[in-house]
């Protein structure tokens, strides 16, 4: 498939992936990294 990042809302499995083929992110952590922002609390 020649993915980099897997995305999910599913915390359960957000926090059991161990995996290094991918990274594991909710929607909301990937738009961060994309938009170079930080947390959440810079937006507010």
């Amino acid at each position: 498939m020649n993915c980099d990042y897997f995305l999910s809302c599913d915390d359960r499995l957000l926090k059991r992936y161990k995996g290094h083929l991918l990274e594991v992110k909710n929607p909301v952590e990937f738009i961060f990294l994309l938009t170079g922002k930080n947390d959440e609390s810079e937006n507010a």
